[in-house]
C-alpha cells in the first residue's frame, strides 16, 4: 500500500484512496465535492467542515468492482445492549483484521489498514501499528 498524506482534514477520503490505490482527487471528482465546505463555522478543527460520508466512498469502491462490509466493533441491540463481551468483540475484530484490508474508523479519524503488513496507513503521513487507535468500525474492502 502506498502512504498518502493529506494536507487538509480529509482522512476518510485519503484512507479509502489508499485502499483503492487511487488519487484522492479522482475520488473528489467522482463524489462531486471535496468535503471542505464550512457548514458549522462555530465548530473547531475538522468538525466545521462537511466532510465525506462513508456511503459516498462505498459508491467509489463499487464502481471499481470492490465490495465493502462494515464491521462494528461493539454492535448493540436497541433493548438488549451490547451483543459481545469486550473480549469477544476484540477477538472477532482481530479475526477480520488478520484476513482483510480496509478502513478503520475511530471517533474523529480514519486510517487505512493493510492486513498483510498488519500496519495502519495514517493520512497524517505515518505508518504504524493499530495499538493506539480506538476502532469504532472496520470497513472491509474486497
Amino acid at each position: 500500500m502506498k502512504l498518502l498524506k493529506q494536507s487538509k482534514p480529509q482522512c476518510l477520503l485519503y484512507a479509502f484512496a489508499m485502499i483503492l490505490d487511487e488519487d484522492p482527487e479522482i475520488l473528489v471528482q467522482e463524489i462531486g465535492h471535496d468535503g471542505l465546505e464550512i457548514i458549522n463555522p462555530l465548530a473547531s478543527g475538522a468538525r466545521k467542515f462537511r466532510g465525506h460520508h462513508h456511503q459516498e466512498l462505498i459508491d467509489c469502491c463499487m464502481r471499481r468492482g470492490k465490495t465493502v462490509t462494515c464491521i462494528e466493533v461493539m454492535p448493540q441491540l436497541y433493548d438488549f445492549g451490547i451483543i459481545f463481551t469486550e473480549a469477544e468483540a476484540h477477538e472477532r475484530l482481530q479475526i477480520f483484521m488478520n484476513h482483510f484490508s480496509g478502513v478503520l474508523i475511530g471517533e474523529i479519524h480514519a486510517l487505512a489498514w493493510d492486513h498483510k503488513e498488519q500496519r495502519t496507513y495514517d493520512p497524517n503521513g505515518v505508518i504504524r501499528s493499530v495499538d493506539d487507535f480506538a476502532i469504532r468500525e472496520f470497513f472491509i474492502v474486497i
